[in-house]
C-alpha cells in the first residue's frame, strides 16, 4: 500500500479502488481475503501500469533509474521528470535472485541491483546522463569513485560493467525509495538473470566506441594527404640526437685508460707478456699434440691461426699453444722433421 500511495496523484479514485484493502488494514477487522479485495487488487495492478500512470518516454527529458535489492529479488523502475515537476514511472522491473547471489553480502546485492537495473534499461539510457538512486548509503561514493585499485574483486567486475554508461548515483534514504522496495519483496518467479561475460562486455563496448569515431573514409584520405606533405630534415645537423656527444666521448676515455691500467697491473703482477705474432708459412710446435706445423693465416677469433700439419690436416689452435720452431727449446725426433719439410716441398 505504501508504493500505490505514493503513485496516488497518477490513479484516479483510488479512495473507492483501495476501499476493501483499506479495511483489512484496519485494527480490530478480521483478516478475510474474499472477492472484493481480490478485485481491488487487480484493479490497483491495472492502474498502476495503465497509460493514466505510465509515462512516455521522452529522451529529452532527465531519467532516474531507481533500484534496491532484497533477500530474495531486485527491483528496478525507469522514471523521468515531467514538464509539471513530478517523476512518472517509464518501466517497473523485478527478478528473484538465484541461490548463489543469496548469498551476497548486503553491498554486493546493491551493486548488482544497480548493474541489473543499467543493464534493463540500457536502451533507454545508453548515451546519455543519468541518476541511480540506491538506499545503499556506502555505495554510492564507490561507485562514483574512478579508483578501481581499493574496490572488491565482486564490486570491481560490476563496476567495470557499468563503463560505458555516464551515471551518477545518489543516496536516497529506504522510507523515501517506496516503489523499490516494494517490488524487490515481491519479485518475479522466473530468474530472468544471465551470465553476461565480462571480456564481452567489454569489446563490445570497445567496438561501439570505434565505430562512433568521427573517421570517414574522406576524413581518412585528408590525414594521408597531409601526411604525405609532411616535410623530413635532410640536414645532418638536424638529424644529431639530443645527447651531450662531448660527456660521451670523455666518459669513453676514462673506460679505455681505466682497461688500460687494469691490463698494465695484470701484467706486471703476472710478469705477462704480449706473444709475437706469427707470420704465414711459418713452422711451429704445437704443445697439446707435440707435433711440428705450418702456419697458413690467422683466424678470425682472437689470437688464433689456422695451422696445416704434416699430414695435410688443417687446425685452429690459439696462440698460447704455438711454440715458433726459431724459439723452441725443445728436442725434436729429426726424421719426422725431415719428413714434414719434405712434404712441404712436395706441396
Amino acid at each position: 500500500m505504501g508504493m500505490v500511495n505514493q503513485m496516488a496523484k497518477f490513479i484516479p479514485n483510488l479512495a473507492n479502488l483501495n476501499e476493501p484493502l483499506r479495511q483489512l488494514l484496519k485494527k480490530g477487522n478480521m483478516w478475510k481475503w474474499d472477492k472484493a479485495q481480490q478485485q481491488s487488487c487487480e484493479g490497483i495492478k491495472n492502474e498502476l501500469t495503465s497509460a493514466t500512470n505510465l509515462a512516455h518516454y521522452d529522451p529529452s527529458r532527465p531519467a532516474v533509474i531507481s533500484s534496491d535489492a532484497s533477500n530474495i529479488g531486485l527491483e528496478a523502475v525507469l522514471l523521468q521528470l515531467q514538464e509539471d515537476g513530478t517523476r512518472k514511472p517509464v518501466y517497473y522491473a523485478s527478478r528473484s535472485l538465484s541461490e548463489t547471489e543469496k548469498r551476497y553480502a548486503v553491498i554486493e546485492k546493491e551493486a548488482l541491483a544497480v548493474t541489473w537495473a543499467c543493464d534493463k534499461f540500457s536502451d533507454y539510457v545508453l548515451g546519455m546522463k543519468f541518476t541511480v538512486e540506491t538506499d545503499h548509503k556506502p555505495l554510492a561514493p564507490l561507485f562514483n569513485s574512478t579508483d578501481l585499485s581499493k574496490m572488491p574483486p565482486r564490486i570491481l567486475r560490476f563496476r567495470m560493467r557499468l563503463m560505458k554508461y555516464e551515471l551518477n548515483v545518489v543516496y536516497v534514504p529506504g522510507k523515501e525509495q517506496i516503489t523499490p522496495d516494494t517490488l524487490s519483496g515481491a519479485p518475479i518467479k522466473k530468474n530472468v538473470n544471465k551470465n553476461i561475460d565480462l571480456v564481452e562486455e567489454v569489446e563490445s563496448f570497445t567496438q561501439q566506441i570505434v565505430a562512433r569515431l568521427p573517421a570517414t573514409p574522406m576524413r581518412l584520405q585528408d590525414i594521408s594527404e597531409a601526411q604525405d606533405q609532411d616535410e623530413l630534415p635532410t640536414f645532418p645537423d638536424n638529424l644529431q640526437p639530443n645527447l651531450r656527444l662531448k660527456d660521451l666521448a670523455k666518459l669513453d676515455a676514462k673506460k679505455d685508460l681505466y682497461r688500460s691500467n687494469q691490463k698494465s697491473n695484470h701484467d706486471r703482477r703476472y710478469k705477462a707478456n704480449d706473444l709475437p705474432e706469427l707470420q704465414s708459412g711459418e713452422k711451429v710446435w704445437i704443445r697439446d699434440q707435440d707435433r711440428m706445423a705450418r702456419v697458413l693465416a690467422a683466424s678470425l677469433s682472437p689470437r688464433s691461426y689456422i695451422l696445416e700439419s704434416d699430414k695435410g690436416t688443417q687446425l685452429r689452435r690459439n696462440r698460447a699453444t704455438l711454440v715458433s720452431a726459431d724459439t723452441c727449446t725443445k728436442t725434436f725426433d729429426t726424421q719426422p722433421e725431415a719428413n714434414f719439410e719434405k712434404e712441404m716441398l712436395r706441396k
